[in-house]
Parts: structure tokens; sequence; C-alpha cells
């Protein structure tokens, strides 16, 4: 019987309500606030990429004038264009941006993770703890943020739970082979869509296997159906990279200068920004200070109250640790009675959160665009302190219900304390959040694209040359997409690179009207302003 299957039918109905409102209210907040145009470099190179991989087509032929389109992790490399991202995410994006609804994607993902989640701590924390993680999860604006991005987070998110549910089913269901076969599943496609993540995946199925080899070993046959779709993972990410770069080892992202893992000298000078010309050294000391701000940025924004986040989490492992000392003292088993299966699964949850920080220590990258953004490498390893905090917060309530006793008539205590701290949560955080959240920089950035957009239809241009110049590069992004990073368009979006640049790639077009679009440096807007035309 599955966790679902053991819900009344009111939670049924309850739960059915919550993932419907989940994605029907991202769906809503992407039109409404976010705008389902891409933001940053990361987004519209990801969104191209899928269009690629629509057509059916893995890489490009570089445009003749590619300075003039150039983004971030939009290469150039043996005469072709190529995205420096992993297949995965583009792969699972490209059916959505044939359709036309790219955005749907993400916001499926949140609902099914939602609903993930929710059988997952039912399994193994029980009712009350499972509604309110569920609860908290769902209401989270750093959810609703990251869930709303073209970027695929969501994805390993996503991945990240089936891989937890299907150890989970293993350890107490019949069907193991079937179960490890979508454990396997979830890690190999998750090797496409970051190396990274699929580590602390596979730490937590280690550790899965050695907990259960004594009730449940594992068989030949659950290793091989466990361990071929990995093996399957690491053909496609090697056979991308063969085709892409030239070399199995090598991905795309190693052809950047300034992306890197690792640490050391000869990545050369230090630069606060990404260019052309400088490059990034990246120490211990940087990787310790980016973790700091990693992890600050997620204790702030997970609930949107600052000391939420982690604070009911670290007091439920304080308790639940002071727990199993005092049963082992006495002899007495180290699971909680109540719940055997959640003392077992703190040290899995554990290692997938420090097994995330742990691999992204190692991973430089400058841009944290804000404090929705900033934490979102530690977005699959979300389980693990929704979890803990829904302890927390139910640990709370459980004690109220100790404290008033069996005598107390009336409404049970627990459940009254338990919906009081979910309000605080909600009303002295999520609110306020949320409130900001319209003026958050990606949003900024988004509106400002679609006010040109705007204008330019207004104004009935629809042909011509746009020659944009942004604060930073990645901010020109949703503009250069608009035009494909192509020249060959009757309105082209293209950076602004100097008089002598621009009248080379003007003669290549040959004809057109010609216009440039100055970013604002406080609202990100843009003004077009129009210079002259060339006849051919």
């Amino acid at each position: 019987m599955t966790p679902l299957e053991r819900l009344t039918g009111r939670e049924r109905l309850a739960l059915g309500i919550l993932v419907v409102a989940v994605v029907v209210g991202l769906s809503l907040w992407i039109h409404a606030v976010a705008l389902p145009i891409p933001a940053v470099s990361d987004e519209a190179i990801y969104l191209w990429q899928a269009r690629l991989l629509a057509s059916g087509e893995l890489t490009a032929p570089a445009p003749p004038h590619p300075g003039a389109f150039k983004l971030p992790g939009l290469l150039v490399h043996d005469g072709k264009r190529l995205s420096q991202y992993p297949i995965g995410y583009p792969l699972a994006l490209a059916p959505w941006v044939r359709a036309g609804i790219p955005w749907a994607l993400n916001v499926l993902l949140a609902g099914l993770s939602v609903l993930l989640y929710h059988g997952l701590a039912r399994r193994i924390d029980g009712r009350g703890a499972a509604w309110v993680g569920t609860l908290l999860l769902s209401l989270s604006p750093y959810f609703v943020s990251v869930s709303t991005l073209f970027l695929g987070h969501t994805l390993t998110l996503f991945l990240t739970l089936v891989l937890l549910v299907a150890l989970r089913r293993r350890e107490v269901a019949g069907g193991s082979a079937r179960w490890a076969a979508c454990a396997g599943a979830a890690v190999g496609y998750a090797l496409n869509v970051s190396p990274f993540v699929a580590v602390p995946m596979l730490l937590v199925a280690f550790e899965r296997g050695l907990a259960a080899r004594r009730a449940r070993p594992l068989r030949r046959r659950e290793v091989l159906a466990f361990a071929l779709p990995i093996l399957a993972g690491g053909a496609l990410f090697c056979g991308v990279n063969l085709a892409t770069t030239g070399s199995p080892w090598r991905p795309a992202y190693y052809l950047q200068s300034w992306v890197r893992a690792g640490f050391g000298e000869g990545i050369g000078r230090r630069v606060p920004m990404p260019s052309e010309e400088g490059r990034i050294e990246f120490s211990p000391r940087d990787a310790l200070s980016l973790t700091g701000v990693r992890l600050a940025s997620l204790n702030k924004s997970l609930f949107g109250w600052p000391v939420s986040s982690l604070a009911f989490a670290i007091g439920y492992l304080v308790y639940a640790g002071a727990r199993r000392r005092a049963r082992s003292g006495r002899g007495e088993r180290t699971a909680m009675n109540e719940d055997p299966a959640r003392d077992r699964w703190d040290r899995p949850l554990l290692l997938l959160f420090l097994g995330t920080l742990a691999v992204y220590f190692f991973w430089y990258h400058h841009g944290l665009l804000g404090e929705m953004m900033g934490p979102r490498y530690l977005f699959g390893a979300l389980p693990t302190v929704v979890v803990f905090t829904a302890r927390g917060v139910a640990g709370f309530a459980a004690l109220a219900s100790r404290i008033s006793g069996p005598e107390r008539r009336g409404p049970a205590l627990g459940p009254r304390v338990a919906g009081l701290l979910l309000a605080v949560l909600v009303a002295a955080g999520t609110v306020p959040y949320y409130a900001r959240l319209p003026g958050d920089e990606a949003n900024r950035i988004r509106r400002g694209a679609q006010d040109l957009f705007e204008e330019l239809d207004r104004r009935g241009i629809r042909e011509g040359t746009v020659f944009i110049r942004a604060l930073i590069t990645y901010q020109a992004a949703p503009l250069l997409y608009a035009s494909d990073f192509e020249g060959t368009g009757p309105l082209v979006f293209a950076k602004d690179r100097g008089a002598e640049a621009n009248e080379e790639l003007l003669r290549s077009r040959g004809v057109g009207r010609v216009y440039h679009a100055r970013m604002e440096e406080k609202t990100y807007g843009w003004v077009l302003t129009e210079e002259t035309s060339l006849e051919k």
C-alpha cells in the first residue's frame, strides 16, 4: 500500500486541492509577476538549447558575427555554437518549448514534488509532520521563486524526491528491483542535469543499501537494476561531450575560463565579473565565504523569516540526539517508538544536505543575483531542511500535548500549537517576502524587457537592428534570446560593440533601420532611440 493509499478521503481531497493550488498559483505568478521570458543568460541559453534539441540538433553553426550575440555560457567551438550546460534539463524542456509553453515544465515538476514530498514524509514521519512540511514547502517563497525560473533546479529537486521515495519503497514494499531501477534512473538522469547533483544522491543510495543489508539485503538483480540506468546516463553524458567538445571527458562548461571546479592557481587574476579577457582565481577561503553566503541566503529565504529555516531543524537534531542517547543508555532501541523509520532516515537526509553543500563548496559561481536565486544550488537538498523543520514544529506540538495532559478537555493542544507556529512562519516572513519578490532583480529585468517589446510593437517596429547596451552582459539575455542570438531575422537584437563592429553587422544584414536601447541603472528599463537607416 502506497503512502497516498493510506490517506483518508478528506486527506486525499485536501492534498489534491493543495497540489492543484500550487500548479495554478505558480502559473499565475509567472504570468502576473515574473513574466514567462528569461531574465538572465542561464535561462536564455537553456531555452535556446531546448529549441535546438526540439529541432533535432545538438549544436548550431556559428553565426558570422558571434561577438554581437555573445553571452556567458553561449559558446563557439570549432565553428559550432553550443551551450555550456548539460543536456538533461533542455531535453526535458524541449517538448514544452515546441508546444509554446516552456514555463509549464517547472510548474508541473513543482506540483509533483509537493506530492512526492508528502508521500515520503508520511512514510518516515507520520501524518502530522508530513502535513506541516507539505504546507511549509508549498508556501515557501524560495520554492516559489526557483520553481518559476527557466533553470534545472526544480528538476533536480524532483529527481531527488523520486530517489528518496524509491529507496523508501524498496525498504517496505515488494518489487524491489523495480524501485531500484527507479532510483537508478533518477541518478542517471541527474548526471545529465548536473553531475554535482548526482554525487549526494549516490551517497544517499549507498547509505540506504548499507543500512538495509540485514533486513533486506541487496540482490544481484537489484544492483543491476540500479546500476544500468546510471551507466546509461553516464554514457549519454560522455556522448554529448564527445559530440560537442571532441572529448568524452571534457564537458562544454570547461571551455569557459571562469567556470570551474576545484582550487589552485593558473586560472589568472581576480575580476569582479567574467569578461572576455579576465579570469578568476578561486581559493578555499573564497569557497568558504561563498558557502556562508549560500547558507545565509537559504536560512533567510526558505520560509521568509531570518531565523526560521534552520532554527527548528537544528532544534530537532538536538532533541533527536538526546532521545537516542537516553534510550541507548537504558538499553532500549535507538529508534523512536512512535516512528521507527524516523531515526533511520536522519543519516540519509543529512548526507543529502551535507553532500550537496560539499560538492558545491568546490564550485565557483559569481552570480548570486538576490536572496532567492543565491542558494539555488542547494535546492535539491530542500527535503532535508523541510523535513527537519517540520519535525521541529511537530515536536513542539507533541510537547504541548504532553504538558496539557490526557485529562484536558476540548480540542487537542498539539495541533493548535502546530497551527500557531505555521501561522507565525507565514505571517512574520513569507507574506513580506512575497511583497518584495516583484521588485527582485530578475523580475525587474523581465519587466524592462517586456516593456521594450511592447514599445516596439506600439511603434510598429518589426524590422531593423536594435543595438543594446546593458549594465552587465547577462542582463541583455531576454533581448538577445528574442531574436534567437542570430543576425538573420527581420528584427534583430545585438550587443552594442562600438561603431566599427556595429557597422560590420549592419553591412552583412544589408537593409533596415538602426536603433539603440540603453538599460537604465535603477529601473532596469530600456531607453530606445532611433539612429539612422542603412540602404543596400
